[in-house]
């Protein structure tokens, strides 16, 4: 049985959100009920906090070493005020920016400040964005405690931990407000800014790569295109490239987080094969930027209405279908 906390405040009220649907039917881009949901900043002292994939228990310490399976020394200790900053997807950039990092206003609003921390337990620390965020955030190497790296079991003497802060992928206006402020300089836009107000997000890694057989992108930098690589930057360079951009296209991504950073009556085109989300659909809705989809091929060169997307079998096939570059983004007016 999950452990009550020992101390519980309320630093989010449930917001109801009306949002109107995309024309695209895909099934990620249908939604009920949205809201902002309550959250909660809580205390436990002296639990067990098991953190396995996306699920998350925490156990009283006496419960939790009652039987005779699990012994005190086969878990990490961890003593002082504790913060739990994992979170599902946690090492993706998205789910780092508006899931974990906008925990802090939270644990500000109850009170704390983030050097009251003696350890922080984050999903993973490798990668450019992560350690960027850290710094700025001032947190020291020795406070983060890595779940890739220490495992998932910790016995921890003194815990807060925040309920989830968003519902369905909705990212409210105080996230939004907290990301801004800790990344967009204004000041230095001019270090960041480019020639060009047009950017194309360019995906050469990973999942959802880009196809383009037909040299597309050149069509597009003979257009004022500048084809940006998100990894190659820091999220304050982007800050200030996405705010002084009025086009912004690219295939469905982490990238788009960036438009966080936009201003509003930006254009924004997300182009997608077989996976997308409501995520920047929400955002874009959220801070008054201009969003639309458009449908293109996968490396079969079929389309999402073209297959059984049923995500509890097929996840990571969906998920890492790549995406063709065609005149169906190219021809689209965003795209001129």
């Amino acid at each position: 049985m999950n452990a009550a906390p020992d101390e519980s405040l309320v630093v989010r009220k449930h917001k109801e959100r009306h949002v109107v649907n995309p024309e695209v039917g895909h099934p990620r881009l249908c939604w009920g009920k949205l809201f902002e949901p309550e959250i909660e900043v809580r205390r436990y002292r002296n639990v067990v906090v098991v953190l396995e994939g996306s699920k998350k228990y925490i156990f009283n310490k006496d419960d939790y070493f009652k039987g005779e399976e699990v012994k005190v020394d086969d878990v990490k200790n961890i003593r002082g005020l504790t913060l739990n900053m994992v979170e599902p997807g946690g090492s993706l950039f998205s789910h780092w920016l508006f899931d974990c990092v906008s925990k802090i206003p939270l644990v500000r609003d109850a009170g704390f400040n983030i050097k009251d921390f003696k350890n922080i337990i984050l999903n993973v620390a490798n990668r450019p964005y992560h350690n960027e965020t850290l710094n700025k955030l001032g947190v020291d190497d020795g406070v983060v405690v890595e779940r890739n790296k220490e495992g998932t079991v910790y016995l921890v003497e003194d815990l807060i931990d925040i309920t989830p802060s968003r519902y369905k992928m909705v990212t409210p206006c105080w996230q939004v407000e907290y990301i801004r402020s800790l990344f967009h300089d204004k000041g230095a836009s001019d270090c960041h800014t480019l020639p060009s107000k047009k950017v194309f997000i360019n995906r050469e890694k990973g999942r959802r790569a880009l196809i383009d057989d037909n040299k597309g992108l050149e069509t597009l930098k003979d257009r004022g295109f500048e084809i940006l690589n998100l990894d190659k930057i820091t999220v304050s360079a982007a800050a200030s490239i996405f705010n002084s951009a009025d086009f912004v296209l690219g295939p469905h991504g982490a990238g788009f987080s960036n438009i966080v950073f936009s201003k509003p009556k930006t254009k924004v085109l997300e182009s997608f094969s077989r996976h997308v989300s409501s995520e920047f659909f929400l955002l874009s809705q959220e801070i008054g930027v201009e969003h639309e989809f458009a449908e293109e091929p996968d490396e079969k060169g079929k389309r999402w209405f073209e297959y059984d997307l049923d995500y509890s079998k097929n996840f990571v096939d969906i998920n890492s279908a790549k995406v063709k570059l065609t005149e169906t983004t190219l021809s689209h007016d965003f795209a001129r």
